[in-house]
């Protein structure tokens, strides 16, 4: 599913999985401005 939010729109809730192994949701970076990028693959990158 494929969408992008509105600049300033509040992310849905989310979980992913890392490269490290480890689960991420939103509530993992409280305040803090996130990009997710996703590729074909299934890996995602959060900076």
């Amino acid at each position: 599913m494929a969408f992008t939010l509105q600049l300033g729109a509040s992310a849905p809730a989310f979980k992913l999985p890392a490269t490290d192994g480890r689960s991420y949701s939103l509530q993992d970076f409280n305040n803090v401005k996130l990009i997710i990028l996703s590729k074909p693959s299934h890996n995602s990158i959060v900076l």
